[in-house]
């Protein structure tokens, strides 16, 4: 009853998965469902439920070894993210009399991994006297959105969920399983991924950990799902609670991330910056509708200057930056731009003509990658980093018959590249060299690159606190140079 390293099934998460377990397990946190709101978060994209991705390898175990014995514990942790869209595997690394150890793969690493003990289920054991009890009986919660809770609340939260389904469509879409474990605790343990994404911690939430039972069933009510918070703990910002439904009993454990960082108001800016300091130049900012790209078009917005400001997905975030300028009295103008795609058709002359151009157009940079170096990944950040850029400069600076200053914003991270940054390190260090013959090479364009240091944005915040740079004492000086 052996089994090492085999592969059971491949599959592609779509679109439409995501909405079909949404509606089946009730959670519709935005980082799996909402394109442009999950960028504003560390995934950057939108990820596969966590939980979506245990029940499918126990169901796969399930159809590929029918005779297996009835489960009574299950183990999972979720180690990376798997992006809508992904292909992932399902490995069997380890199948005895005692229980089993199967494992997700995608990106060439390991994205979750579970451990399942074979048994009856029991009686559940009263309480001792120092455990957590879980709540008395109240109106269960039926959450349509995520709720956006502080840390600080967390540790007294309780209270209990009512399931987004019915167990019949547990045994609908996981009928393997079901037959190993019951259809009521499928639909318990998919009500888990609700608890998390929806109730506690909520809107800024990721799925950690999870260790549940098969135990008598009694006690509380059918399809409810009872939780209390055991522990918040702030140094890591991880939450652990006790669950428990019909038959089912165990711990949640997840992550309260850190909310999408928010950018200085214009109010706060106008403080740093002399009010006609700007009130030649016209700006062109790729990427503006969110992070340094925001900043630099309140920067220049504070001084008098014209910013036209680019979004490729967040057309809402670019809105928020116009009327939070236009309030001010500022000038601001909204276009879409697509860094992959040719200029033109997107960019008109009149909006090419400009005296600044600001390039803040990027990929998702954090993700998982297959060995030391993937050529894939270096390809698809030298298309935002170099070709994109270099269309852009060329067009731009035939538009703007009276020159063009550019700032190309590398990294700390060329001259040392954590090692899962190697191919982003040498797509901005081929992006300096372009700068370097650009300005040397086209009459009239000045290019500046230099190598920010780790600045707060929604791609570079984590969970835990460290030494950041300020965006607004960085870029301004950047600003300044760039002349009018």
């Amino acid at each position: 009853m052996n089994a090492e390293s085999t592969i059971l099934a491949t599959r592609t998460f779509s679109e439409q998965d995501q909405m079909e377990f949404a509606a089946f397990c009730g959670d519709w946190n935005p980082i799996h469902m909402d394109r442009v709101i999950a960028r504003r978060t560390h995934a950057g994209l939108p990820v596969v439920h966590g939980i979506h991705l245990l029940l499918w390898m126990l169901e796969t175990v399930a159809a590929h070894r029918p005779s297996l014995p009835p489960f009574v514990m299950v183990t999972a942790a979720f180690e990376q993210f798997v992006y809508v869209g992904d292909t992932a595997s399902v490995l069997l690394r380890r199948l005895n009399a005692a229980g089993l150890l199967v494992e997700i793969e995608a990106h060439g690493s390991r994205a979750a991994v579970a451990s399942v003990k074979f048994g009856q289920s029991y009686a559940l054991r009263p309480p001792q006297q120092d455990a957590v009890p879980l709540p008395v009986p109240c109106t269960p919660l039926r959450l349509t959105e995520a709720v956006p809770l502080e840390f600080e609340d967390l540790s007294r939260q309780q209270g209990s969920l009512a399931f987004a389904s019915k167990p019949d469509v547990a045994t609908a879409l996981f009928p393997q399983l079901c037959c190993h474990w019951s259809p009521a605790r499928v639909a318990a343990l998919a009500c888990t991924s609700a608890l998390v994404g929806m109730a506690c911690p909520g809107l800024h939430s990721i799925y950690s950990k999870v260790t549940v039972t098969a135990c008598a069933a009694g006690g509380l009510e059918d399809g409810v799902l009872s939780f209390v918070v055991k522990q918040a703990d702030p140094r890591f910002r991880r939450v652990q609670m006790d669950v428990r439904a019909q038959g089912l009993t165990g711990t949640v454990s997840a992550i309260a991330r850190m909310p999408p960082v928010p950018q200085l108001t214009l109010a706060e800016v106008v403080c740093h910056v002399v009010k006609t300091e700007f009130a030649t130049v016209r700006a062109l900012i790729i990427g503006g509708s969110r992070g340094l790209g925001e900043v630099t078009a309140k920067i220049i917005a504070a001084g008098g200057g014209r910013a036209f400001i680019t979004y490729s997905q967040g057309l809402e975030d670019a809105q928020r930056v116009q009327v939070e300028i236009r309030a001010a009295g500022g000038f601001c103008e909204i276009e879409h731009y697509d860094a992959l795609a040719p200029v033109g058709g997107q960019l008109d002359a009149k909006t090419l003509n400009v005296t600044q151009l600001y390039y803040f157009a990027t990929p998702r940079i954090s993700r998982p990658k297959r060995g030391q170096y993937d050529a894939g990944r270096f390809a698809e950040f030298a298309e935002f980093y170099v070709n994109g850029f270099h269309r852009l400069c060329i067009a731009a600076r035939e538009s703007s018959p009276d020159g063009l200053s550019v700032f190309y914003p590398s990294s700390e991270f060329v001259s040392e590249p954590p090692s899962d940054m190697t191919e982003y390190a040498m797509a901005k260090a081929a992006g300096e060299v372009l700068c370097a013959e650009l300005s040397r090479e086209v009459p009239g364009l000045r290019v500046i690159s230099s190598r920010l240091p780790r600045l707060l944005t929604d791609q570079t915040s984590t969970f835990l606190s460290s030494d950041i740079a300020e965006p607004l004492e960085t870029l301004l000086p950047i600003v300044r140079s760039l002349g009018g």
